[in-house]
């Protein structure tokens, strides 16, 4: 039994047919057959049934089995081959969501760069949510996320990079924009700009909404933070920003929440991921960024 007899195998029962198969993997077709006997008869059972009326392949209870077994030796085969490749690898795919890529990562990256210049950066950008599914596939090597609670996330190890709070951001022409603070329950009436679901902040301002018992009334979503502060300057209505992305912005007002909705930023990598030597030095670097301020 060898690695190229269990491929085969598995492109016969993804194809259903030993001819498709053979056009997928670029051989002939004798040569699938005769590697699936071999496979067949080291085991001493039968794998996969021939129907020659439907000219069909159908995996046996015993293949369904091994089958299994061999869609993780395959994973694992390839992962370990990304990983001897990757070893010594001076590039990192990063993911993080558009708003820390625009207002944290500059000063976070020209820090990094100073200690190592060497070191490549691939950053793929989303919101928190779908960098978060991306890190826990495997995906990515280190990514940077925010949260709304300090609760650890399935399948990765975090560090707390900063801290910060969403602000409620109106109209410098708004009733509201004189005011010192403001609570969430003022906002009932009030029509909201918002980031669509896959960024957090979407997520705070339901829940904080809901503490109060209302919906907010949701008259516009985008998944571009500058979208949503131009439809706020313009007088579309008020929405719930982080902090570091709403200082110094011409017709927008930040006003400080009474009861602070706080918004974590981790740097994240999965569990059981290797890592090459980079990333291992990155995650030390990063837990001595100084972020305080930014």
């Amino acid at each position: 039994m060898n690695l190229r007899e269990l491929e085969y195998f598995k492109a016969v029962t993804e194809q259903h047919s030993f001819t498709k198969a053979a056009e997928q993997l670029y051989v002939s077709q004798p040569c699938v057959t005769a590697a699936v006997n071999r496979l067949e008869e080291f085991l001493g059972v039968q794998l996969l049934e021939r129907n020659k009326k439907e000219k069909a392949v159908h995996v046996t209870p015993q293949g369904a089995l091994f089958l299994a077994r061999v869609d993780n030796i395959l994973s694992e085969i390839d992962e370990a081959i990304v990983e001897v490749r990757n070893y010594n690898s001076s590039n990192i795919h990063f993911g993080l969501p558009p708003i820390i890529g625009a207002y944290l990562f500059p000063s976070m990256f020209a820090y990094i760069r100073k200690r190592y210049p060497h070191v490549q950066f691939k950053v793929t950008e989303y919101g928190s949510r779908i960098t978060t599914e991306l890190l826990q596939e495997g995906k990515l090597d280190l990514g940077i996320i925010g949260q709304a609670d300090q609760e650890s996330i399935s399948d990765l190890h975090s560090v707390l990079l900063y801290e910060d709070h969403l602000n409620v951001c109106v109209p410098d022409t708004h009733p509201l924009a004189t005011r010192e603070s403001i609570s969430i329950a003022e906002l009932k009436h009030e029509h909201f700009i918002v980031l669509t679901e896959a960024y957090v902040h979407h997520e705070q301002l339901m829940l904080a909404c809901g503490t109060y018992g209302f919906k907010p009334n949701i008259v516009f979503e985008s998944d571009e933070i500058q979208t949503v502060k131009s439809m706020v300057a313009s007088g579309a209505g008020i929405s719930l920003i982080v902090s570091m992305a709403v200082k110094n912005m011409p017709g927008l007002v930040a006003i400080p929440l009474e009861d602070p909705l706080p918004f974590y930023i981790y740097l994240c990598w999965k569990e059981g991921h290797h890592l090459s030597q980079d990333c291992l030095s990155m995650i030390e670097c990063m837990r001595q960024l100084p972020l305080q301020g930014a």
